[in-house]
């Protein structure tokens, strides 16, 4: 899946192409009209269908406080249906942030043909799995996106 000219985001690390990450933090806004810290503050709080549970997330200081509330104590109350959904929530997540933020579209574009890889060990379904062979399943939205946005 990777090639030399892979464009490798993930972590504080790859600070250049930070922005690709869901844990860059630029507020959105959800299909609930109310605004969200990061993509990944909504995309975590569209696990669940109550507004008190996708509060408890929104509240959330840092990405990654988001989610492990989210994948934490609220576990028990995400929709049934979540895993059958989750890549089509991504999309609209990420639509949502690069349509949003003209520097952001303007940056994902910039990327030209580049495959982008959420270059993440820990990680073999939404990026590149500990031994590259992962679904990548972010970047490949990502990449569906930048299609999209030109």
């Amino acid at each position: 899946m990777m090639s030399k000219e892979s464009i490798l985001f993930c972590g504080r690390d790859k600070i250049e192409y930070y922005f690709l990450s869901n844990f860059f933090m630029c507020k959105i806004q959800g299909p609930d009209g109310k605004t969200w810290r990061s993509s990944e503050h909504l995309y975590q709080g569209m696990k669940f269908v109550e507004p008190i549970y996708q509060d408890a997330v929104r509240s959330m200081i840092t990405p990654k406080d988001s989610k492990t509330v989210a994948n934490g104590y609220l576990r028990s109350y995400q929709r049934p249906n979540w895993h059958d959904i989750k890549i089509d929530v991504m999309r609209d997540v990420i639509k949502r942030k690069f349509s949003q933020w003209t520097w952001l579209r303007d940056k994902l574009v910039e990327t030209g043909d580049v495959p982008l890889i959420e270059h993440r060990a820990a990680d073999s379904f939404w990026g590149s799995g500990p031994d590259m062979e992962g679904q990548n399943w972010l970047g490949r939205i990502l990449m569906e996106t930048r299609e999209k946005l030109r």
